[in-house]
């Protein structure tokens, strides 16, 4: 390179150095400057917790900022824009009273506290609204029983919830006016209990709680958890029929026919008043114009009416007593094991026929 094109190059370095410095200086210089920003619609959010809960009073005007004007450096202006984005949140202790009651938030002073906002170099010019009044309610969790009130014993059917019980969280001033135990009703539709399967039973997920709408109404109302399973079987719907009178029959094996003489007692001739208890579907089929006629049965073993014999005949007696409990019989399976009557003991006198070829008289007897 010849020295002729030496101070031009220099001249080109200098100007190209200049150019940059004075487009630093006109970035730096529109960033410092002056301007207004604006956001509108910015919803406000107030911190709760498991103990506290606060709500704006006046839901109709006061659930958001409709515009917040700021002064300041042009990219301190932007900053704080993007950093206020859409929501703004007022914390208990920062910006209001985090003890119960009602207060007033002068909304450009919470602002200027905020961290979004504090120590960036500008300044809140407008807010609107510019108060905002606010509750703040101590909370209470207590548990509640799930139940069912619209199962009657007509459905049939038996319901348990899982969990059996869940937790409420509400202000404490109505936790303690509370009944002694809270209840939460599950609203169970005939299509839901449709689904019993054919043993009977099925798990029902996912089924919402519905508390009542007082209870929902109140500031802070929670329910932990808000859904769950509820286990339904079908139940076996039971009763009792009396029958006034059934009648006693004797069994014994027809070989024993001729070798005994057997009596009952007149007043055994019947059961009075018996009464069956069992499923209601089978009770219906049971007595007069029913399906089953019920009987009273004793059964009497040869072996048995000998050895009562055998042992009145030691006592001096030809005649044997035997006391038995009868067995209900022509009953619907299923029925039959629960019964009662006004006397359920039969009374049986039996004795060896003569000329049967066995012992029919006491030892030294004629």
């Amino acid at each position: 390179m010849t020295s002729r094109n030496a101070p031009w190059l220099d001249r080109a370095r200098t100007f190209i150095l200049v150019t940059v410095v004075a487009a630093l200086v006109w970035v730096f210089a529109e960033g410092e400057s002056l301007r207004s920003g604006e956001r509108q619609d910015v919803r406000l959010r107030f911190s709760s917790n498991q103990e506290m809960f606060v709500r704006p009073i006046d839901m109709s005007g006061n659930a958001v900022i409709r515009r917040i004007r700021i002064d300041g450096a042009t990219n301190a202006v932007g900053e704080v824009l993007r950093a206020i984005g859409q929501e703004i949140v007022l914390e208990r202790g920062r910006d209001f009273p985090g003890t119960p009651g009602e207060y007033t938030i002068e909304l450009r002073e919470a602002l200027k506290r905020h961290p979004a906002l504090s120590d960036r170099g500008v300044t809140i010019r407008e807010v609107e609204p510019e108060l905002v009044r606010v509750r703040v309610t101590e909370l209470q969790t207590v548990q509640a029983r799930v139940i069912f009130p619209g199962i009657s014993s007509r459905d049939h059917v038996q319901a348990e919830a899982r969990p059996s019980t869940v937790s409420v969280t509400l202000p404490r001033s109505v936790a303690q006016e509370l009944p002694q135990r809270l209840e939460i009703p599950v609203d169970l539709t005939p299509e839901r209990l449709s689904e019993l399967g054919t043993d009977g039973a099925a798990e029902l997920r996912d089924i919402p709680l519905d508390p009542p709408e007082s209870l929902k109404s109140l500031d802070g109302f929670r329910i932990n958890p808000s859904s769950i399973a509820v286990y339904v079987t079908r139940v076996e719907l039971r009763g009792r029929k009396t029958l006034p009178v059934v009648a006693v029959h004797l069994r014994i094996p027809a070989v024993s026919y001729g070798k005994y003489e057997i009596e009952v007692d007149p007043s055994d001739e019947t059961l009075d008043n018996v009464v069956i208890s069992g499923p209601v579907d089978l009770l219906a089929q049971v007595g007069p114009g029913g399906q089953y006629q019920p009987l009273a049965v004793v059964e009497l073993s040869p072996s048995e009416l000998d050895g009562a014999i055998d042992q009145a005949l030691r006592s001096g007696s030809v005649w044997a007593t035997i006391e038995r409990l009868p067995a209900l019989i022509r009953l619907p399976p299923g029925l039959g094991d629960d019964w009662d009557a006004d006397d359920r003991l039969i009374t049986i006198r039996v004795r060896r026929r003569v000329g049967s070829g066995e012992l029919t008289t006491p030892p030294g007897g004629e």
